[in-house]
């Protein structure tokens, strides 16, 4: 492998924290809110879930050095016909979880950018999913773009490509004695945008 085309340790990083974090760490706490503090409660059991699945990995990476991943972990100890059904029903998965992606993205682009709801919610999902195929296809490095470069397309979405709505993303600041007549303002639709919530 030549030696520009490696992944470093904070692109590395960067890889797994994203794909453990998903879309569901932004459309879960309006699925929840409802649900009041025991949404906290859940929250409070898929951390212990996940720091359990985490330590697992860790475990089962020491005791097989020499193993790729999963499907080496699942063949050397139940057997390939456990390995391939385990990774065939994860393979299952991950169209799934992309189509959830696509779902939540499109729910946001359109409260973020106007206009983008005369277009079907399947034609902008369907060219999120190809535009991350084509990231893809041209490799993870590809996110690893000159200095100069980011600044001058970030320069251009802050001007030309500015969305007409984007001063309304965070729309008011309140105090914490505030939240529970916010929370309904939202379930409501009331309110669109952040709220930044002062707790001192």
């Amino acid at each position: 492998m030549q030696s520009g085309k490696e992944l470093g340790f904070w692109m590395c990083t960067a890889l797994v924290v994203g794909n453990t974090i998903g879309i569901g760490i932004y459309v879960l706490p309006a699925s929840l809110a409802p649900y009041g503090f025991n949404a906290m409660i859940g929250w409070g059991i898929t951390i212990v879930g996940m720091t359990v699945l985490a330590r697992v990995f860790a475990r089962l990476a020491r005791e097989f050095p020499a193993a790729d991943g999963p499907y080496a972990y699942i063949e050397a100890t139940s057997g390939r016909v456990a390995a391939f059904i385990s990774i065939w029903c994860y393979w299952i998965s991950i169209w799934i979880t992309n189509a959830a992606i696509a779902i939540g993205v499109v729910g946001y682009l359109g409260k973020v950018v106007p206009g983008l709801d005369a277009v079907p919610g399947s034609a902008q999902a369907l060219a999120l999913l190809w535009l991350f195929i084509g990231v893809n296809l041209l490799g993870v490095n590809s996110s690893a773009t000159p200095r100069e470069l980011r600044l001058a397309v970030w320069k251009r979405i802050s001007t030309d490509l500015r969305p007409r709505h984007f001063d309304k993303l965070v729309t008011r600041t309140i105090g914490f004695d505030e939240l529970p007549d916010a929370f309904s303002d939202y379930l409501e639709g009331r309110v669109m945008g952040r709220t930044v919530v002062r707790i001192s």
